[in-house]
């Protein structure tokens, strides 16, 4: 299961990332706390549904569950926008990307992957990767570290994200910081607007 206070892992293996993936195409929206269980849940009941006995790969578990199956467990786990979201896990898990090596371009291809889901799902899952996902609290963080014209919400144009991204980048190289243990401490610090 995924662990919301220790979201970041270099270490998973294969099923990990894939479980990794899915739980970041539902936490959109919500808090990593609530859905993190709902995940394990959904996984949970699908094997249940499936009848197997033995672990199936969660890629494995959506795409025999199909839409339809997956799409009732997700509304019966109350994860939102269960219909988005399932189609959403198809098609990632139907994809054949490998989730070790796949770009945040191959990740975004994918419809309902947003720039956000992808940067957040390979800057903590790869101790390499060169990406920020901007929530509230980074771009919070940003303000109080003297940057201008931050906006309050995560930025909708590809090129002001990516002009962002490139400042934050650069205070990770500046103090040492990984981009996703910055971006977990900035959560932490919990910074008034």
């Amino acid at each position: 299961m995924i662990n919301p206070k220790k979201i970041t892992n270099f270490q998973l293996d294969k099923r990990g990332l894939e479980e990794h993936i899915l739980f970041w195409v539902a936490v959109a929206g919500k808090t990593a706390a609530s859905i993190a269980p709902r995940i394990d849940a959904v996984l949970r009941s699908g094997y249940r549904q499936l009848g197997h006995r033995g672990p199936l790969s969660p890629f494995k578990v959506v795409r025999e569950l199909g839409y339809d199956g997956l799409r009732s467990i997700l509304k019966e786990q109350g994860i939102g926008c269960h219909g988005a979201k399932a189609e959403t896990m198809l098609l990632i898990a139907s994809s054949g990307l490998d989730l070790r090596s796949c770009t945040r371009d191959d990740l975004v291809s994918i419809k309902g992957i947003s720039f956000k889901t992808a940067n957040c799902f390979l800057m903590h899952s790869r101790s390499n990767a060169r990406c920020a996902a901007f929530d509230t609290h980074l771009l919070k963080f940003m303000k109080a570290m003297g940057f201008s014209d931050v906006p309050d919400q995560a930025p909708q144009s590809l090129k002001k994200h990516v002009e962002l991204e490139s400042r934050f980048l650069k205070v990770c190289d500046l103090t040492g910081f990984s981009p996703a243990d910055l971006s977990q401490w900035s959560l932490r610090c919990r910074l008034p607007i």
